[in-house]
């Protein structure tokens, strides 16, 4: 019984915590379509899942699948997380991707994007587990970040290019490990 106790008050946790996640991430998004609907709703459009000043978010589990996403300003990014000086949105600090997977044949379609033009870094990031099956450079592309795990990824290509896991020199307290990339 007190095993049973215990599992549950563990599963309750978990339901609360995601609950907690899902609605700031619905409130900062609908934050950001106030401030500036057509640019929200066009980077919505643009990347599956765009993310701005999130503290304490996970993403796992999901399948990601394109093959439309054109070159320049409209490829699509799978997940992003950026800084914009603009809107007053920082970096994002205790993120975990994991368990997800990527398919992209179109060569345009990033995978995991962490982007900074604010100058504060991104803080503990953890990308874990993941499977990239892709034609773009860019599987994994981090910027501006300290506190980094890439661990236990896989990245394959499918089409011209190779999709590679790329780190920035100024991203500090990175770990790299167990990952299956094309050099």
């Amino acid at each position: 019984a007190a095993r049973l106790t215990e599992e549950s008050q563990g599963y309750k946790s978990r339901v609360i915590a995601q609950a907690q996640g899902d609605t700031q991430r619905f409130a900062s998004v609908l934050a950001e379509y106030k401030r500036a609907p057509t640019v929200t709703r066009d980077r919505m459009y643009i990347d599956a899942m765009d993310f701005a000043e999130i503290t304490n978010g996970v993403i796992s589990n999901n399948t990601y699948q394109e093959s439309g996403s054109r070159p320049g300003y409209t490829h699509k990014d799978f997940i992003q997380f950026w800084t914009h000086r603009g809107y007053d949105q920082g970096p994002s600090k205790n993120i975990t991707i994991s368990g997800n997977k990527f398919y992209s044949k179109d060569g345009d379609t990033h995978g995991i994007l962490i982007t900074n033009e604010w100058g504060s870094k991104h803080q503990n990031i953890k990308i874990l587990d993941n499977y990239f099956k892709s034609s773009n450079t860019h599987g994994i592309s981090v910027a501006t970040t300290d506190g980094l795990e890439i661990r236990n990824n896989t990245l394959i290509k499918d089409g011209k290019l190779y999709p590679v896991i790329n780190v920035t020199p100024d991203s500090t307290n990175v770990k790299l490990l167990n990952n299956t990339s094309p050099s």
